[in-house]
């Protein structure tokens, strides 16, 4: 890491302004995945996301068993009816 020469204790001004610019970098990608607050915040938004699929897909295979279950009491399925 490079020093200030008059200074050796303070980084120069060109790693500061990286350090600015890194900074407000993370700032607009944290605003981007939820508001830019905490991380349990994002977590609940991929929560929720997971929670919709899953709520989607078991509503349609429910729908798919319920089908089946009434086909095969209605004996469509039934070799010797044929």
């Amino acid at each position: 890491m490079k020093r200030n020469p008059n200074n050796p204790e303070k980084p120069t001004r060109k790693i500061v302004d990286r350090i600015h610019y890194i900074d407000s970098f993370l700032k607009k990608f944290k605003d981007s995945l939820g508001g830019g607050h905490h991380y349990k915040n994002n977590l609940t938004i991929k929560s929720q996301s997971a929670m919709e699929y899953l709520m989607t897909y078991g509503w349609a295979i429910l729908i798919i068993a319920i089908v089946m279950a009434a086909i095969f009491s209605l004996g469509l399925f039934n070799t010797n009816s044929f």
